[in-house]
C-alpha cells in the first residue's frame, strides 16, 4: 500500500522535531564555509538559478538551509514544505542569527496554494522523490511557473542498487523514498508540459554535518560509497536536471502576477 501525503507529513514532523535543537544551533552561512559537501550542493543550486531576479519557489525545502543562505545572496525565495515544523525551525534560526528570512508556505507540493504563473524558478532539491504523486507535483510546479521559467531538480537514479534498498527500508519506516530513471524523468517532465534543457550526472561530496551523526563504521562506508559513486556516475550518480516551461498562447503578458496571500 502506498504511503500517503499525511503519513509523509507525520514522519517528517517526528524526524525533524527530534533534531530541532541541532538544526537551530547550525549557522548555515558558517556551514557553507566549513562543510565542502554542503557547499557543493549549494553551488549546484546557485549555478542553476544565477541571474534570477524574480521569485523562486523551493519545493520540499525542509528546514530551508540552502534557501536561507541563498536569500543572503539576494535571491527572492519562497520555501514550501508539507511540514510546518521544519519551516518554523528556519524562521526561528534566521531570527537567532540575525539574517533575512525567505518566505514560507506550508502546503502539500501536490496542491500548491500559489497563483498561476507566480514564480520564475522552481527548485526540487532532493525532494521530488519524496512526493507520493510526482507527476502531480511537477504539474503543480509547471502551473505556478511563468512562461520561460525553469525548474531545477537534483534526484537519485533509479537503477542505483543502494537506492533500491533505501526505498524498501524507508517504506517500512513510513516515509516515501523513490528514485527515477532517465527516460522516466524525461517522461514526467514532458507530461507536465516542460521541456528538458539539460541532464547531467553528479555526486556531491558527503556533508560533514550529516557524517557527524553516523557511527565510525557507517561514516567510513558512506565515504567509500561516495568515492565509488564519483567513479561510476553512469550507475550511481544522481541526476541534475534543468527544464523550462515554454511560452504558450495562453501565457500572461504581465510580469506582476502576485504571489498568493497564503505565503507568510
Amino acid at each position: 500500500m502506498a504511503i500517503t501525503s499525511e503519513q509523509e507529513r507525520k514522519y517528517e514532523r517526528t524526524h525533524i522535531t527530534a533534531k530541532r535543537e541541532r538544526y537551530l544551533r547550525t549557522d548555515v552561512a558558517q556551514k557553507v564555509r566549513d562543510d565542502p559537501g554542503y557547499a557543493e550542493k549549494v553551488t549546484l543550486i546557485e549555478r542553476a538559478i544565477s541571474g534570477t531576479q524574480d521569485w523562486i519557489l523551493d519545493v520540499g525545502a525542509n528546514t530551508c538551509g540552502e534557501a536561507e543562505y541563498l536569500t543572503t545572496r539576494g535571491y527572492k525565495i519562497i520555501c514550501s514544505d508539507i511540514n510546518e515544523v521544519a519551516l518554523e525551525i528556519s524562521r526561528e534560526r534566521c531570527a537567532r542569527f540575525g539574517r533575512p528570512a525567505p518566505r514560507y508556505l506550508a502546503c502539500d507540493a501536490q496542491n500548491l496554494t500559489l497563483e498561476d504563473q507566480s514564480v520564475s524558478y522552481v527548485i526540487f532539491n532532493e525532494s521530488l522523490h519524496h512526493m507520493p504523486d510526482a507527476p502531480r507535483a511537477l504539474a503543480q510546479a509547471a502551473r505556478v511557473l511563468k512562461p520561460n521559467g525553469k525548474i531545477f531538480l537534483y534526484e537519485p537514479y533509479r537503477y542505483n542498487p543502494y537506492r533500491r534498498l533505501s526505498e524498501v527500508r524507508d517504506y517500512f519506516r513510513g516515509t516515501v523514498e523513490k528514485s527515477f530513471g532517465v527516460r522516466q524523468l524525461k517522461s514526467l517532465l514532458s507530461g507536465a508540459g516542460l521541456e528538458l534543457v539539460s541532464l547531467e550526472r553528479h555526486v556531491c561530496t558527503a556533508s560533514q554535518w550529516k557524517m557527524a551523526e553516523l557511527s565510525p563504521v557507517h561514516a567510513f562506508l558512506r565515504k567509500l560509497y561516495v568515492l565509488v559513486s564519483k567513479r561510476m556516475l553512469w550507475l550511481l550518480g544522481n541526476m541534475t536536471v534543468i527544464a523550462q516551461k515554454p511560452v504558450s498562447a495562453a501565457a500572461s503578458t504581465s510580469d506582476e502576477i502576485a504571489v498568493a496571500a497564503k505565503v507568510l
